[in-house]
């Protein structure tokens, strides 16, 4: 019979994801260079002593931030619950909170791509997390073009680059829209998974 952690272990994880969620709104509110570790503690309710205990400093923080924080665990969740959702329907749902995501933590989404300017661990490891979702995606529509939902002769990997990245590049120009403004956008946003799909449907 597999053991249960125990409390001590629970708490201990459990003021790791707080420090973790602490950590992602300061570096949200002041930026990496703004952000200090008595900041986080302060905001994490963790004495600065404490927080090293955790993480050694900044970087890694903003590391842990970036590993447990990424869009892949959002995807898993979705196709997870992709079985017997039609594929212009599960897309959409894909793309729109792919962006809602983007725009919840747009603030530390830009940080984070001009600290990835000076830190060539941090650009390896998101370029990694951002392979390891692309992939993800692709074995999706692999797996649905095997049931016949897309031409044989469609070539997934293209189809979720182009819807992707086209998502990306919308939150990098207009991210910064008013919330009203962003919801229209992101509908019209998921309604381009036609232009996709009218490329790659039987």
């Amino acid at each position: 019979m597999p053991s249960t952690p125990g409390p001590r272990r629970l708490q201990a994880e459990e003021r790791r994801e707080l420090i973790l969620d602490a950590a992602l709104q300061v570096f949200s509110d002041k930026g990496f260079a703004g952000a200090s570790m008595r900041d986080i503690a302060r905001a994490a309710g963790v004495t600065e002593g404490l927080l090293y205990h955790y993480f050694e400093g900044r970087e890694q923080l903003l590391q842990a931030c970036c590993r447990e924080r990424s869009w892949q665990a959002h995807l898993d969740r979705l196709l997870a619950e992709a079985a017997g959702v039609p594929l212009d329907e599960m897309l959409r749902r894909i793309v729109t909170e792919f962006l809602n995501t983007l725009y919840a933590h747009g603030p530390v989404a830009r940080m984070l791509a001009a600290e990835m300017q000076r830190n060539p661990e941090l650009t390896a490891q998101h370029m990694a997390q951002i392979e390891a979702s692309h992939q993800t995606l692709v074995d999706f529509l692999r797996h649905r073009q095997s049931a016949g939902e897309i031409r044989a002769d469609a070539d997934p990997d293209l189809a979720a680059g182009l819807l992707m990245g086209s998502a990306y590049s919308v939150f990098l120009l207009w991210g910064t829209l008013p919330p009203a403004e962003w919801a229209d956008l992101v509908e019209h946003m998921a309604r381009a998974v036609d232009v996709v799909m009218r490329g790659v449907a039987p």
